[in-house]
Protein backbone atom coordinates (compact mmCIF):
# COMPACT_ATOMS: atom_id res chain seq x y z
CA UNK A 1 0.00 0.00 0.00
CA UNK A 2 1.13 3.60 -0.58
CA UNK A 3 3.02 5.34 2.20
CA UNK A 4 0.72 8.39 2.25
CA UNK A 5 -2.58 8.71 4.08
CA UNK A 6 -4.57 11.03 1.82
CA UNK A 7 -7.85 9.77 0.38
CA UNK A 8 -9.94 11.15 -2.47
CA UNK A 9 -13.36 9.70 -1.64
CA UNK A 10 -15.94 9.88 -4.43
CA UNK A 11 -19.37 8.86 -3.16
CA UNK A 12 -22.65 10.12 -1.72
CA UNK A 13 -23.31 12.47 1.18
CA UNK A 14 -26.38 12.68 3.43
CA UNK A 15 -27.20 15.30 6.04
CA UNK A 16 -28.95 12.79 8.32
CA UNK A 17 -27.61 9.30 8.93
CA UNK A 18 -24.50 7.41 7.89
CA UNK A 19 -24.01 6.32 4.30
CA UNK A 20 -21.43 7.20 1.67
CA UNK A 21 -18.88 9.84 2.64
CA UNK A 22 -20.75 10.47 5.91
CA UNK A 23 -20.09 6.84 6.88
CA UNK A 24 -16.57 6.52 5.46
CA UNK A 25 -14.91 9.76 6.58
CA UNK A 26 -15.00 9.36 10.37
CA UNK A 27 -13.44 5.85 10.45
CA UNK A 28 -10.68 6.94 8.08
CA UNK A 29 -9.96 10.10 10.08
CA UNK A 30 -9.67 8.05 13.27
CA UNK A 31 -6.93 6.05 11.54
CA UNK A 32 -5.09 9.27 10.70
CA UNK A 33 -6.17 9.68 7.06
CA UNK A 34 -7.03 13.01 5.50
CA UNK A 35 -10.23 12.57 3.47
CA UNK A 36 -11.24 14.86 0.62
CA UNK A 37 -14.83 14.07 -0.31
CA UNK A 38 -16.42 14.53 -3.70
CA UNK A 39 -20.14 14.21 -2.99
CA UNK A 40 -21.86 12.55 -5.94
CA UNK A 41 -25.17 13.35 -4.28
CA UNK A 42 -25.94 15.71 -1.41
CA UNK A 43 -29.23 14.60 0.08
CA UNK A 44 -31.27 15.08 3.23
CA UNK A 45 -31.12 11.32 3.96
CA UNK A 46 -30.75 8.01 2.19
CA UNK A 47 -33.44 6.80 -0.20
CA UNK A 48 -34.96 4.31 2.22
CA UNK A 49 -36.96 7.08 3.88
CA UNK A 50 -40.36 8.14 2.47
CA UNK A 51 -39.13 11.67 1.69
CA UNK A 52 -35.78 12.60 0.19
CA UNK A 53 -34.59 16.03 -0.88
CA UNK A 54 -31.34 17.32 -2.24
CA UNK A 55 -29.01 17.56 -5.18
CA UNK A 56 -27.43 15.01 -7.52
CA UNK A 57 -24.08 15.83 -9.11
CA UNK A 58 -23.73 15.80 -12.89
CA UNK A 59 -20.55 15.42 -14.93
CA UNK A 60 -20.09 19.18 -15.35
CA UNK A 61 -20.05 19.69 -11.57
CA UNK A 62 -17.73 16.70 -11.10
CA UNK A 63 -15.30 18.16 -13.61
CA UNK A 64 -15.53 21.57 -11.97
CA UNK A 65 -14.52 20.07 -8.61
CA UNK A 66 -11.67 18.12 -10.24
CA UNK A 67 -10.52 21.29 -12.04
CA UNK A 68 -10.16 23.02 -8.68
CA UNK A 69 -8.19 20.11 -7.21
CA UNK A 70 -6.01 19.99 -10.33
CA UNK A 71 -5.36 23.74 -10.44
CA UNK A 72 -4.20 23.77 -6.83
CA UNK A 73 -1.88 20.82 -7.35
CA UNK A 74 -3.77 18.53 -4.98
CA UNK A 75 -4.17 15.49 -7.26
CA UNK A 76 -0.62 14.09 -6.90
CA UNK A 77 -1.07 14.07 -3.12
CA UNK A 78 -3.76 11.39 -3.08
CA UNK A 79 -2.28 8.07 -2.00
CA UNK A 80 -5.71 6.39 -2.15
CA UNK A 81 -8.90 6.78 -4.17
CA UNK A 82 -12.12 5.35 -2.73
CA UNK A 83 -15.38 5.20 -4.69
CA UNK A 84 -18.89 4.29 -3.60
CA UNK A 85 -22.38 5.32 -4.69
CA UNK A 86 -22.30 7.39 -7.88
CA UNK A 87 -25.36 6.46 -10.03
CA UNK A 88 -24.31 8.65 -12.94
CA UNK A 89 -22.94 6.74 -15.90
CA UNK A 90 -20.86 9.68 -17.14
CA UNK A 91 -19.18 10.19 -13.77
CA UNK A 92 -18.53 6.46 -13.31
CA UNK A 93 -16.79 6.38 -16.68
CA UNK A 94 -14.83 9.54 -15.85
CA UNK A 95 -13.49 8.07 -12.60
CA UNK A 96 -11.18 5.81 -14.63
CA UNK A 97 -9.59 8.89 -16.23
CA UNK A 98 -9.22 10.49 -12.79
CA UNK A 99 -7.46 7.40 -11.43
CA UNK A 100 -5.16 7.33 -14.47
CA UNK A 101 -4.36 11.02 -14.07
CA UNK A 102 -3.49 10.67 -10.37
CA UNK A 103 -1.31 7.66 -11.15
CA UNK A 104 0.60 9.54 -13.82
CA UNK A 105 1.06 12.64 -11.66
CA UNK A 106 2.33 10.56 -8.74
CA UNK A 107 4.72 8.72 -11.03
CA UNK A 108 6.14 12.00 -12.30
CA UNK A 109 6.51 13.22 -8.72
CA UNK A 110 8.38 10.06 -7.72
CA UNK A 111 5.58 8.95 -5.38
CA UNK A 112 4.24 5.43 -4.90
CA UNK A 113 1.28 4.38 -7.02
CA UNK A 114 -2.19 5.37 -5.89
CA UNK A 115 -4.34 2.53 -4.48
CA UNK A 116 -7.85 2.49 -5.93
CA UNK A 117 -10.53 0.89 -3.73
CA UNK A 118 -13.76 0.49 -5.73
CA UNK A 119 -16.99 -0.32 -3.92
CA UNK A 120 -19.43 -0.85 -6.82
CA UNK A 121 -22.61 0.31 -5.09
CA UNK A 122 -25.34 -1.05 -7.34
CA UNK A 123 -27.88 -2.71 -5.05
CA UNK A 124 -28.51 -5.46 -2.54
CA UNK A 125 -30.74 -8.50 -2.02
CA UNK A 126 -32.13 -8.37 -5.55
CA UNK A 127 -32.90 -4.64 -5.51
CA UNK A 128 -31.06 -2.32 -7.91
CA UNK A 129 -30.15 1.09 -6.45
CA UNK A 130 -28.91 2.57 -9.72
CA UNK A 131 -29.78 2.95 -13.38
CA UNK A 132 -29.22 -0.11 -15.58
CA UNK A 133 -26.56 1.63 -17.67
CA UNK A 134 -24.47 2.27 -14.54
CA UNK A 135 -23.92 -1.49 -14.20
CA UNK A 136 -22.20 -1.62 -17.56
CA UNK A 137 -20.08 1.42 -16.67
CA UNK A 138 -18.91 -0.33 -13.51
CA UNK A 139 -17.95 -3.39 -15.54
CA UNK A 140 -15.46 -1.09 -17.24
CA UNK A 141 -14.36 0.72 -14.06
CA UNK A 142 -13.41 -2.34 -12.00
CA UNK A 143 -10.66 -3.05 -14.53
CA UNK A 144 -8.81 -0.05 -13.03
CA UNK A 145 -9.36 -1.04 -9.39
CA UNK A 146 -6.73 -2.52 -7.13
CA UNK A 147 -9.41 -3.68 -4.68
CA UNK A 148 -13.13 -4.23 -5.33
CA UNK A 149 -15.64 -4.85 -2.53
CA UNK A 150 -18.99 -5.92 -4.04
CA UNK A 151 -21.69 -7.65 -2.05
CA UNK A 152 -22.95 -10.92 -3.51
CA UNK A 153 -25.73 -9.21 -5.52
CA UNK A 154 -23.35 -6.65 -7.04
CA UNK A 155 -20.82 -9.37 -7.87
CA UNK A 156 -23.63 -11.30 -9.58
CA UNK A 157 -24.78 -8.27 -11.60
CA UNK A 158 -21.28 -7.43 -12.80
CA UNK A 159 -20.00 -10.93 -13.55
CA UNK A 160 -23.28 -12.48 -14.75
CA UNK A 161 -22.54 -15.33 -12.33
CA UNK A 162 -25.30 -15.92 -9.78
CA UNK A 163 -23.44 -15.97 -6.47
CA UNK A 164 -25.21 -18.46 -4.22
CA UNK A 165 -22.42 -20.59 -2.79
CA UNK A 166 -18.64 -20.68 -2.54
CA UNK A 167 -17.98 -22.21 -6.00
CA UNK A 168 -20.11 -19.54 -7.70
CA UNK A 169 -18.41 -16.83 -5.62
CA UNK A 170 -15.03 -18.11 -6.84
CA UNK A 171 -16.31 -18.04 -10.42
CA UNK A 172 -17.51 -14.44 -9.99
CA UNK A 173 -14.17 -13.44 -8.45
CA UNK A 174 -12.38 -14.90 -11.46
CA UNK A 175 -14.41 -12.58 -13.67
CA UNK A 176 -13.09 -9.58 -11.70
CA UNK A 177 -9.54 -10.90 -12.02
CA UNK A 178 -10.01 -11.33 -15.76
CA UNK A 179 -10.96 -7.64 -16.00
CA UNK A 180 -7.76 -6.67 -14.16
CA UNK A 181 -8.86 -6.35 -10.52
CA UNK A 182 -6.10 -7.82 -8.38
CA UNK A 183 -8.11 -8.19 -5.15
CA UNK A 184 -11.84 -8.75 -4.73
CA UNK A 185 -13.91 -9.32 -1.60
CA UNK A 186 -17.39 -10.72 -2.25
CA UNK A 187 -19.48 -10.12 0.84
CA UNK A 188 -22.60 -11.35 2.55
CA UNK A 189 -23.84 -14.46 0.79
CA UNK A 190 -25.86 -16.99 2.78
CA UNK A 191 -25.67 -20.76 2.44
CA UNK A 192 -28.84 -22.82 2.86
CA UNK A 193 -27.10 -25.18 5.25
CA UNK A 194 -25.88 -22.30 7.45
CA UNK A 195 -28.66 -19.71 7.93
CA UNK A 196 -27.11 -18.18 11.07
CA UNK A 197 -24.02 -16.86 9.26
CA UNK A 198 -23.06 -14.80 6.23
CA UNK A 199 -20.07 -15.98 4.21
CA UNK A 200 -17.50 -13.96 2.31
CA UNK A 201 -14.68 -14.63 -0.13
CA UNK A 202 -11.35 -12.85 -0.48
CA UNK A 203 -9.61 -13.59 -3.77
CA UNK A 204 -6.15 -12.19 -4.62
CA UNK A 205 -4.42 -12.61 -7.97
CA UNK A 206 -0.79 -11.68 -8.57
CA UNK A 207 -0.75 -9.84 -11.89
CA UNK A 208 2.83 -10.83 -12.67
CA UNK A 209 2.60 -14.57 -12.04
CA UNK A 210 -1.14 -15.11 -12.36
CA UNK A 211 -1.13 -17.06 -9.08
CA UNK A 212 -4.34 -16.76 -7.08
CA UNK A 213 -4.90 -17.08 -3.34
CA UNK A 214 -8.41 -17.39 -1.99
CA UNK A 215 -9.63 -17.07 1.57
CA UNK A 216 -13.06 -17.48 3.08
CA UNK A 217 -14.70 -16.58 6.37
CA UNK A 218 -18.02 -16.19 8.14
CA UNK A 219 -19.71 -13.56 10.31
CA UNK A 220 -22.94 -13.84 12.33
CA UNK A 221 -26.17 -12.97 10.55
CA UNK A 222 -28.31 -10.29 12.21
CA UNK A 223 -31.97 -9.80 11.34
CA UNK A 224 -32.78 -6.42 9.79
CA UNK A 225 -31.40 -4.07 7.13
CA UNK A 226 -28.61 -1.68 8.04
CA UNK A 227 -27.68 0.96 5.48
CA UNK A 228 -24.08 2.11 5.14
CA UNK A 229 -22.47 -1.19 6.13
CA UNK A 230 -20.69 -1.56 2.79
CA UNK A 231 -19.47 2.05 2.92
CA UNK A 232 -17.95 1.59 6.39
CA UNK A 233 -16.48 -1.78 5.41
CA UNK A 234 -14.65 -0.33 2.39
CA UNK A 235 -13.29 2.57 4.47
CA UNK A 236 -12.20 0.28 7.32
CA UNK A 237 -10.57 -2.11 4.85
CA UNK A 238 -8.61 0.74 3.26
CA UNK A 239 -7.45 1.88 6.69
CA UNK A 240 -6.36 -1.55 7.91
CA UNK A 241 -4.65 -2.38 4.60
CA UNK A 242 -2.24 0.44 5.37
CA UNK A 243 -0.67 -1.61 8.17
CA UNK A 244 -1.90 -5.20 7.86
CA UNK A 245 -1.81 -8.01 5.28
CA UNK A 246 -4.99 -8.12 3.22
CA UNK A 247 -6.45 -11.21 4.92
CA UNK A 248 -5.97 -9.65 8.37
CA UNK A 249 -7.37 -6.32 7.14
CA UNK A 250 -10.52 -8.06 5.87
CA UNK A 251 -10.96 -9.86 9.20
CA UNK A 252 -10.63 -6.57 11.07
CA UNK A 253 -13.01 -4.71 8.74
CA UNK A 254 -15.57 -7.49 9.22
CA UNK A 255 -15.11 -7.07 12.97
CA UNK A 256 -15.78 -3.34 12.70
CA UNK A 257 -19.04 -4.05 10.88
CA UNK A 258 -20.16 -6.56 13.51
CA UNK A 259 -19.44 -4.10 16.31
CA UNK A 260 -21.44 -1.37 14.57
CA UNK A 261 -24.41 -3.61 13.85
CA UNK A 262 -24.47 -4.92 17.43
CA UNK A 263 -24.25 -1.33 18.76
CA UNK A 264 -27.12 -0.32 16.50
CA UNK A 265 -29.25 -3.26 17.68
CA UNK A 266 -28.56 -2.37 21.31
CA UNK A 267 -29.83 1.13 20.59
CA UNK A 268 -33.12 -0.36 19.38
CA UNK A 269 -32.38 -0.88 15.69
CA UNK A 270 -33.19 -4.57 15.19
CA UNK A 271 -35.88 -6.45 13.28
CA UNK A 272 -38.81 -4.26 12.23
CA UNK A 273 -37.51 -1.15 13.99
CA UNK A 274 -37.86 2.25 12.37
CA UNK A 275 -35.48 3.30 9.63
CA UNK A 276 -34.05 5.99 11.86
CA UNK A 277 -33.23 3.56 14.69
CA UNK A 278 -31.41 1.33 12.21
CA UNK A 279 -28.98 4.08 11.24
CA UNK A 280 -25.51 2.71 12.02
CA UNK A 281 -24.06 3.95 15.32
CA UNK A 282 -20.80 4.95 13.62
CA UNK A 283 -19.67 7.40 16.32
CA UNK A 284 -20.78 5.51 19.44
CA UNK A 285 -17.63 3.44 19.97
CA UNK A 286 -14.62 4.98 18.20
CA UNK A 287 -12.28 2.41 19.74
CA UNK A 288 -14.10 -0.36 17.83
CA UNK A 289 -13.27 1.40 14.56
CA UNK A 290 -9.59 1.29 15.49
CA UNK A 291 -9.56 -2.19 17.02
CA UNK A 292 -12.75 -4.24 16.74
CA UNK A 293 -13.90 -6.51 19.54
CA UNK A 294 -13.27 -9.55 17.34
CA UNK A 295 -11.06 -10.08 14.30
CA UNK A 296 -12.72 -12.69 12.13
CA UNK A 297 -10.23 -15.30 10.92
CA UNK A 298 -9.98 -16.20 7.25
CA UNK A 299 -9.25 -19.70 6.02
CA UNK A 300 -7.07 -20.29 2.99
CA UNK A 301 -8.96 -22.29 0.38
CA UNK A 302 -7.10 -25.20 -1.17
Amino acid sequence: MPAGKNVLSIQSHVTHGYVGNKAATFPLQLHGFDVDGVNTVSLSNHSGYPVIRGHRMDLEEFNTILDGLRANGFLPGYSHILTGYINNVDIVRHVAATVAEVRELRKKAGESDVAFFCDPVLGDDGKLYCKEEVVEAYRELVAHADVATPNYFEASLLSNVQVQDMPSAVQAADWFHAQGTATVIIKSFALKEDPTHLHFLLSCRDKASGATKRYTGVVPYHEGRYTGTGDVFAAALLAFCHTDPIDVAVGKAMGVMQDLIVATIKRGGSGEATLNSRELRVTDHPQSLLQPTAVFPLTLLS
